[in-house]
Order: structure tokens, then C-alpha cells, then sequence
């Protein structure tokens, strides 16, 4: 064959070529549209919803050896939860059973979609198509063999109380559906959130690798699953079982494991009530453990769920004071309890620590009912105090500090509605505490070092050091004895340089708390008592202006609120003091009485002995009259001082005295005025007002009539109390006092 032919030849072959190739473009174009309207006609014909879209087109190519027909934005499905929206959808079809005129869906691609699998009014949102005939045997084949889904969201939501959002970026599901079951096999790479069920709102998104096998009978509503393995940074998990759907139920049977579970990673997705407990510490270890869920789920039922678990070489690391637990096994049991046969829930936690690492600690705790739990705690070793705010005691919460336990025992208490009185009567403990702070119904307490026994509903208390708030006792000593919803106690302590000694009773543990007791008070200094209970929320006298040891004699009764703070306008007190050595400094409200004495004088003045009975009532402080002698001036004084710092005080001068200290150089020995009798003239003051606004006005009848009534006040005070503690609060008045026509 010469050169001349053969380029002829392939000519020929080449234009054959071109030839075939365009009428095979003319005849897919022609197919297209036949295809096109075939297809989509018979898509719409199999809905019994609406079927949009913007634009559909052939694509002969992308799949090759099949073809595809690209939807864009489509809407399948109406109202505000369609199954399909927005996004598109590419439907692949076999190629060459394409030719002969069978059109076989065998891949399903949805591309940028939100699924909505959505239930309102008794219809699901994925009810969009017409019941199949058996009969009909067209060309048109709705089965999908492979479905696969590229950033898509799935929203689910039964229109009661279980919904969720997945998001899927890359999921591939085989198989298919014949005589309306679904097989498939599932592997998607996903992020589940939004999950809300039961109570339970998820507050982060989990994300996962999802791989199994997934059947659903839709004539029996039928769901097993197979051999399902979900991965994460946080878990790796297993499941298998089935779940039965009825109308109005679903009947759960399955089995979970999971192993390599970080509780670190999932503490994050714990319920929010646990949440703001368990982020103050940090765990470490690897958990493994199974479970079974099986029964009943519904509005108003919940199916049975058991598991176990175990960690292993766990750590806690408490974030506030830096402290850390190591080496930590820990065995849970955990049994969601019947409705039907009355079984409460329970949970039963077994830890174990080795001494390799620090102190040894062993532990058992079993809570029953945990919707109203209630404890039973067996613990030995050494521990952070920390630990002890995962029980979730109400009000009570520690901050620093550790327990040196030699036993501890505790039974049938109730964090939610157990008072202090049930720890008592239910607990055994003995324990040595060191630097604890921790606080109670917001009242704050320290306790570097002491030891507390319990047993039989006896404290007995031997501490070093205890502060309340600011208030702080050295050696402090007693006991305190609970039975009937009641504290009985006994405590002796040093106090701002004094010894105090209380013994009384508080009462209605488990409702409105009420104290009652005695004091008794010696050498206590008076700068420091009222620093360290805040001036006693009154701005009249303060820790600024008050100097002096004191000694006390009171009853008090002190109702607190649920947080354990006093209500102060029900709080009873009567009592006797005894100041020595005193000193009042800086004192506005006696300024004003410069006109009359050395101002010099009234901004330091000292005195000798102060003693007085007081009373508080209805949350107004009563002092009845009292003679003071002092390096300013000497006075008689009575007055109601009330809690919200309004005033009325009676104050009686005696002229001649003041007018000739008013002459006299400035005393800066600070001497105490003679005590004398009753002048030829005196000088009588009422103040009122409140003690940012005092207002004074002189007035004898007024000073005299309060006199009296507060002289029959302290006279019943006195025989209370002398009856109350004996001699010791019983004292003759001064002669020059008792000397005062007023008093005759």
C-alpha cells in the first residue's frame, strides 16, 4: 500500500470517527431530553409532595460508565421542614441499561443540603412517597443502591421532646431497599449537635467517625444495628441491638462498649448541673466499660439502662489550689432503676489509690435515687478537701486544704434536703484537717490545723485555730450533739484577746435554723470584736471609734435564713457588759458638744468603766441609762439605736462641772473627771435623727421621762440575767450616780 492510500485510508477512518461521535452527541442530546422529561415526570409521579428545583440537566460524563442528572436548589417536600433544601442532588444512572431505555438509579448524591427528618401532626417529613404497587413493573426503579452525602445537615426532631442536628461532611450509605426494608452500610465522617432529650441540652457539638451496618423494616418499624463503631478524640464506642418503633413508643434493645474513653475530653458534654461541679478539677486516666439499654422509651417512660466502668490509673487535679490526686482506680456501677418495679436508680463508685504516689486512699460510695440521691460514704486515707464537693453538699463548698482520714462513715444522707443535724446523727468520722478554707451558705471559714471525732452523733471538736468570716477563735474546744432535728453544743475558745465560753442549741435544722445560747465573754477587746463581725452592720460606734477590754454576760436568739444568715430584725440579745480601759475617738456625733467642753478633749476621750445592760429587739438596740465617767466630761445616757441606723438618745450634762472644764486649760493628761453629785444647774439633750443626720434639741422633761422608762428596762434586765449566771452580772451603781435627784 503506497503512502498516497494509506493517508487516505486513515481519512476515511478519522472522518467515520468524527462522524459517529456526532451523531452519538445528536443522539444523547435527543436521549437528554427524553430522559430528562422521562425521568423527572416519572420522579414527580412517584411524590405525593412537591417536587422544585431550579435547574436540571444530563451530565453523560462525571460517572462515566454512568451518567447522571444534576439537580440544582432542590426543594422536595413543603412547609417550613421539607425532606430536601436548597443544595443539589446528582441522580446516577447506569449508563448502558441508559441505551436501552431502563432507567436504574444506583447512586444518590446530595451536595450542601439540610435534611429535615421532622415529625408534626402525626406526618414525618420523609412520608413523600406514593405507596409502591407490586404490580407495577415499569423501568422506573426508586431503590438507591449508594447514597452519599458531601456537607449536609441532617435536623431531626419528633415533635415532642427529641431532636438534633448532624452534620455530615462526608457520609457514604450502601444498599438498598426491597419490599420496603432498608440495608445499608454506613460510613460517614460527622458532628452531632443540638441534642436535647430527657432534660438533657448537649452544650457542645461531638464530633465523630461513624462506621456500621443499619436495617429498617418499614412495614414492622424494625431498626437494627450492626456492628456500629463510633470513633473520636474522646471515645471509641460499640453498638449493637435493635430498636422498635410503635405508635406510641419504641421498644430499645442494645448493647454498648466502649473503650479508650478520655473523661477529661467527655466531661464536656455532661448535663450543665454537672458541669459547673466537675470544671473545677482536671481528669486524666482511660476508662473502659459496657452497658445495655432495653425497654420502653416514650413521653412518659424511659427504657432501663445498666452499666459498668472501670479507670485506670486516673488523676484529679484540683484547679484552684493546684493539688493532685494519682494513681486513682475507680469502679462504677451504674442502673437506671424500673418504674415499674419501684427500683430506684442507683450508682455505686469503688476507688482505690496507691501509696506510690502519696498517701493511700480507699473509698466506697453507693447513692441511691439519683434524682433525690441519697449517700452511703466509706472513706480511709488522705485526701483533698476539694474532692468532697463532688457529693454536691448543699451549701457547703471547700476551697483548699486536705483531711488526714483514719475512718469516715456516712449513711442515708440527703445533700438536698439533710441538714447538719443528719451528718451528725448518720455520720462516723475521725480526721485530722490541714489549711482548710472552704465556706457554708456563703459564710466563709478557715481551719489550719485541728481534729474532729464523730461518732454516735457527737462531734467532739479540738481545733487550733477557726475563723468565721473575720472572725477568729484560737483553741477552740467543745462538743456539739445532734438528735431530733437539733444541735446541742458546748464551745470554749480564745477571742480578740478574750476567753469566750457558749453553750446552747440550734434548732430546725431542716427548715429556718434558730440559735440559741449563753455567752460568757472575759477580757474580750471591744476594736477587735467589732472588726471581726463588721461592726455589727451599724455605723454609730465602730471599730474605729470603740477601744477598751470588756467583759460580757448574754443570751442571744439568732434566726438565720436557708443561706445560714441572720435575719437580723428577729434577733434577740440581752446581755450585761463591762468595759475597762476605754477610749472613744473621733466620735462626730459628741463634737457638737464642743461649745461646751475642749474639742481636743471630745476627739479622745477616755474613761475608767463602762457597764451597762442592752437589749435587742425587733432590730432596735436598747440601752438604758448609765452613768459615764470620762476624761471629757461625765454624763448620764440612754437611747434606742435601731438597725437601720435611726437614733434616739437621752443625754443629761452636768453644768457647772462642763462650764469650768470649758474654763480650764486643755487636760492632755487626759485625767478622769471627779464623779460629783447633781449640780446647781444641768444641762439635758435629746438626739435623734439617723446617725448620718443627728439633730439635737434640749429639752429636761423629755431627758427625765426617758430616764425613767429605761430605768425600769434595766432593773427587769438585770434580775434576768443575775438569775440567768448568778452574782456575776450584779454591781452596785456609783453613789454620786445613784445620788442624782432624778433617781431618788
Amino acid at each position: 500500500m503506497n503512502k498516497e492510500k494509506l493517508i487516505k485510508a486513515v481519512k476515511i477512518i478519522i472522518i467515520t470517527f468524527l462522524v459517529l461521535m456526532i451523531s452519538l452527541l445528536v443522539m444523547m442530546k435527543w436521549k437528554s431530553d427524553v430522559i430528562m422529561d422521562k425521568v423527572m415526570a416519572a420522579m414527580q409521579d412517584q411524590l405525593i409532595d412537591s417536587l422544585q428545583y431550579t435547574e436540571a440537566g444530563m451530565d453523560w460524563f462525571s460517572y462515566f460508565p454512568s451518567t447522571s442528572i444534576h439537580i440544582s436548589d432542590l426543594k422536595l417536600g413543603s412547609g417550613a421542614t421539607p425532606l430536601i433544601a436548597n443544595g443539589s442532588v446528582d441522580v446516577v444512572i447506569s449508563l448502558f441499561p441508559l441505551l436501552k431505555g431502563n432507567i436504574i438509579i444506583n447512586t444518590l448524591k446530595i451536595e450542601n443540603s439540610t435534611i429535615h427528618i421532622a415529625q408534626k401532626n402525626g406526618h414525618w417529613s420523609y412520608d413523600v412517597m406514593k405507596k409502591s404497587d407490586a404490580d407495577d413493573e415499569g423501568s422506573f426503579k426508586t431503590e438507591v443502591q449508594r447514597l452519599v452525602f458531601e456537607n449536609c445537615t441532617i435536623a431531626y426532631d419528633d415533635g415532642d421532646a427529641f431532636k438534633f442536628n448532624l452534620a455530615i461532611s462526608e457520609g457514604v450509605f450502601k444498599g438498598g431497599m426491597e419490599d420496603e426494608k432498608l440495608e445499608m452500610d454506613i460510613d460517614m465522617n460527622s458532628s452531632l449537635s443540638d441534642l436535647a432529650m430527657d432534660g438533657y441540652t448537649q452544650p457542645e457539638a461531638f464530633p465523630s467517625l461513624l462506621t456500621g451496618q443499619y436495617t429498617f423494616d418499614l412495614k414492622s418499624g424494625l431498626q437494627e444495628y450492626k456492628d456500629w463503631r463510633i470513633e473520636t478524640d474522646a471515645i471509641a464506642l460499640s453498638a449493637q441491638g435493635t430498636i422498635l418503633r410503635a405508635s406510641d413508643h419504641e421498644a430499645i434493645d442494645m448493647d454498648l462498649t466502649w473503650e479508650k474513653a478520655n473523661p477529661e475530653l467527655l466531661k464536656k458534654w455532661l448535663p450543665e448541673k454537672l458541669q459547673k461541679t466537675w470544671n473545677e478539677y482536671a481528669l486524666s486516666g482511660e476508662s473502659e466499660g459496657e452497658a445495655k439499654i432495653d425497654g420502653r422509651s416514650s413521653s412518659d417512660e424511659s427504657p432501663h439502662i445498666a452499666a459498668t466502668a472501670t479507670l485506670k490509673n486516673g488523676g484529679v487535679v484540683f484547679a484552684k489550689n493546684n493539688e493532685e490526686i494519682k494513681g486513682l482506680t475507680i469502679d462504677l456501677k451504674y442502673d437506671s432503676g424500673n418504674a415499674k418495679t419501684k427500683q430506684k436508680s442507683s450508682l455505686a463508685i469503688a476507688l482505690k489509690k496507691s501509696a506510690i504516689f502519696g498517701s493511700s486512699l480507699e473509698g466506697q460510695v453507693d447513692i441511691q435515687n439519683l434524682d433525690n440521691p441519697m449517700y452511703d460514704v466509706s472513706l480511709n486515707g488522705s485526701l483533698p478537701a476539694s474532692l468532697i464537693n463532688l457529693a454536691s453538699v448543699s451549701g457547703l463548698h471547700f476551697e483548699k486544704g486536705s483531711f488526714d482520714i483514719n475512718h469516715f462513715e456516712l449513711k442515708d444522707f440527703r445533700p438536698e434536703s439533710s441538714s447538719m443535724s443528719s451528718f451528725l446523727q448518720h455520720g462516723t468520722i475521725t480526721f485530722k484537717a490541714s489549711d482548710l478554707i472552704f465556706s457554708y451558705q456563703e459564710n466563709k471559714m478557715a481551719l489550719p490545723d485541728g481534729t474532729l471525732d464523730l461518732s454516735d452523733g457527737k462531734l467532739n471538736v479540738d481545733l487550733d485555730q477557726f475563723t468565721w468570716n473575720k472572725a477568729t477563735v484560737d483553741d477552740l474546744k467543745g462538743s456539739i450533739v445532734s438528735h431530733d432535728n437539733q444541735l446541742d453544743f458546748t464551745l470554749d475558745g480564745k477571742l480578740c484577746e478574750g476567753q469566750v465560753e457558749t453553750k446552747g442549741t440550734v434548732s430546725g435544722l431542716n427548715q429556718r435554723p434558730v440559735s440559741n445560747a449563753t455567752w460568757k465573754v472575759t477580757g474580750i477587746e471591744m476594736k477587735q470584736l467589732l472588726e471581726s463581725f463588721s461592726n455589727f452592720d451599724q455605723t454609730f460606734i465602730t471599730s474605729d471609734n470603740l477601744k477598751g477590754k470588756a467583759n460580757i454576760w448574754a443570751e442571744s436568739t439568732i434566726p438565720f435564713d436557708d443561706h445560714w444568715n441572720m435575719i437580723t430584725e428577729k434577733v434577740m440579745v440581752k446581755s450585761a457588759l463591762d468595759i475597762r480601759d476605754g477610749q472613744l475617738k473621733d466620735m462626730k456625733t459628741l463634737e457638737d458638744f464642743g461649745t461646751y467642753v475642749h474639742l481636743d478633749d471630745l476627739r479622745d476621750i477616755r474613761f475608767n468603766q463602762l457597764r451597762n445592760y442592752m437589749k435587742i429587739e425587733n432590730g432596735t438596740v436598747y440601752l438604758p441609762v448609765m452613768f459615764i465617767q470620762s476624761s471629757a466630761l461625765n454624763m448620764s445616757i440612754s437611747g434606742e439605736h435601731t438597725f437601720d441606723q435611726k437614733i434616739l438618745y437621752y443625754i443629761k450634762l452636768n453644768a457647772g462641772q462642763v462650764a469650768a472644764t470649758k474654763l480650764k486649760k486643755n487636760d492632755v493628761k487626759r485625767d478622769f473627771k471627779k464623779a460629783s453629785k447633781s449640780g446647781w444647774i444641768n444641762m439635758y439633750f435629746v438626739l435623734n435623727g439617723t446617725t448620718s443626720n443627728v439633730k439635737y434639741q434640749q429639752e429636761r422633761s423629755y431627758v427625765i421621762s426617758g430616764f425613767e422608762s429605761s430605768t425600769a428596762l434595766k432593773e427587769g434586765l438585770r434580775n434576768y440575767l443575775v438569775e440567768k449566771f448568778g452574782y456575776d452580772v450584779y454591781w452596785i451603781e456609783p453613789n454620786e450616780w445613784e445620788d442624782i435627784p432624778e433617781y431618788q
